[in-house]
């Protein structure tokens, strides 16, 4: 009988064995792969960004500043439209067409290279194998500051497609998220869509809102 049993976990070994290597072999793969998307991503976004790579541009930006009421209703609170002219990568003019009536209502376009933090990456489950990829950004410290969440990239280019970064330890709030939709134009990479959705106390109770820009006539000055 204990002869038997030594063969028994022999065989159980060379059963258990192989599975364990191939399971190895794919954590390992996966884990090549996404680095190598990480990687490519990281370079992609340095040579595409136009703002880190200094060109001078222009867009035209419409905003919408939206508050949400009580029973989920959705009040547009005030609008603006506003041309921005961008040299060496920084603002260089602003245009009003037609401005917020408050001013402290202000559109942040700035959004980071988060392939260059200090983040634990992974693949967004259910890959279908379509032109995109998604990759989750994400941390233990529970004292961060800089934004977790998911970014979208193309499978081939590497580019960035769709980024939605959350803020949680926001001062003065209690969500804060902005998200971002890419384009391409001319060999560079701008954002045409931005929304950002935000939460704070006000007086006596919570304030949510939320500002919704579209990006249109982008230009390239050479």
């Amino acid at each position: 009988m204990h002869v038997m049993s030594i063969k028994k976990c022999f065989i159980g070994l060379w059963v258990i064995l192989p599975l364990l290597i191939l399971t190895s072999y794919a954590a390992i793969s996966d884990d090549q792969i996404l680095n190598f998307y990480c990687s490519r991503a990281k370079e992609t976004f340095k040579s595409r960004n136009p703002i880190n790579r200094g060109v001078s541009f222009s867009w035209q930006a419409k905003s919408y500043y939206k508050l949400m009421e009580k029973k989920g209703k959705v009040r547009l609170v005030d609008s603006a439209i506003t041309e921005y002219f961008y040299s060496f990568g920084n603002v260089d003019s602003i245009k009003k067409i037609i401005s917020f009536r408050k001013e402290h209502f202000k559109i942040d376009f700035s959004y980071p290279n988060i392939f260059e933090g200090n983040y634990r990456f992974n693949f967004f489950p259910n890959d279908t194998g379509g032109e995109n990829i998604a990759i989750g950004f994400d941390t233990d410290s529970t004292d961060q500051k800089d934004p977790v969440g998911l970014a979208i990239i193309d499978r081939d280019k590497y580019y960035l497609k769709w980024l939605y970064l959350y803020y949680p330890n926001k001062k003065g709030y209690k969500r804060y998220t902005r998200s971002f939709r890419f384009t391409e134009y001319q060999g560079y990479i701008f954002p045409d869509s931005v929304w950002e959705i935000k939460e704070r106390l006000s007086i006596f109770t919570m304030e949510w809102y939320r500002i919704e820009t579209g990006i249109s006539k982008i230009k390239i000055y050479r």
